[in-house]
């Protein structure tokens, strides 16, 4: 989250009033390999966390 308002915050200064989104992509990690673990009950936790 902080990343992305950096961003934003950055472009704001650049070109004041240009338009920008705030999007999430939430993933979970397998933590053995580093693979994206897609479908899992987790992401679907953090999708309706991020939809909140």
């Amino acid at each position: 989250v902080a990343e992305v308002l950096g961003g934003l915050v950055y472009v704001n200064l650049i070109k004041p009033g240009h338009p920008a989104i705030f999007g999430t992509w939430p993933f979970v990690s397998d933590l053995r390999t580093g693979a994206m673990s897609g479908g899992s009950g987790e992401q679907a936790v953090l999708m309706a966390a991020c939809g909140q």
